[in-house]
C-alpha cells in the first residue's frame, strides 16, 4: 500500500518535472524579446544582467561590440496582417541563422512588420564590423 502512493508520488513528480521544463523552453521566446526590447528602448542598460538573461534564452552576446539593424517589410506589396506576421517572423530566424554563422546575435519582432537585430561583434574594429554586418545583410 505504501509503495503504491509512494509510486505515485514519483510519478507525478515526474510528470510536474516534464511539465515545468516545457514551460521553461515556452518562455525562452518570450525572454529574449523582452531583454531585448528593454535594451533598444533603455530601460535596461547593464550588459551583465541582460547578457545573463539572453544567454539563459540561448543568446550570449559580446560584451563589447554592437550594431543594431532595422529591417521593414514593404508596405507596397498588399500583405495582409497575418502574412506580413509571418513573413517577419521568418525574416527574424533566418537573420539570426545568418548573424550567427558570422558572430553572435539576436533578431525580433518589433510588430508592424518590423524588425530589429542586434550583432555582437568579439573583436575587430568599427570598420570591420561593419562590413561584416553588411556581408550578413
Amino acid at each position: 500500500m505504501k509503495l503504491d502512493y509512494l509510486e505515485k508520488v514519483f510519478d507525478q513528480m515526474h510528470i510536474d518535472r516534464k511539465q515545468l521544463e516545457q514551460q521553461v523552453r515556452d518562455s525562452k521566446p518570450i525572454v529574449k524579446w523582452r531583454m531585448v526590447m528593454d535594451v533598444l528602448t533603455g530601460y535596461r542598460t547593464e550588459f551583465e544582467s541582460v547578457n545573463r538573461q539572453l544567454e539563459y534564452s540561448g543568446f550570449p552576446l559580446f560584451p563589447q561590440m554592437f550594431i543594431v539593424c532595422a529591417a521593414e517589410i514593404g508596405k507596397d506589396s498588399g500583405m495582409s496582417s497575418k502574412d506580413e506576421t509571418l513573413y517577419t517572423y521568418m525574416l527574424c530566424n533566418v537573420a539570426e541563422e545568418l548573424i550567427n554563422m558570422e558572430t553572435v546575435g539576436v533578431a525580433i519582432d518589433t510588430g508592424s512588420g518590423r524588425a530589429a537585430m542586434i550583432i555582437s561583434f568579439a573583436e575587430g574594429d568599427a570598420e570591420q564590423n561593419h562590413l561584416r554586418t553588411l556581408a550578413i545583410l
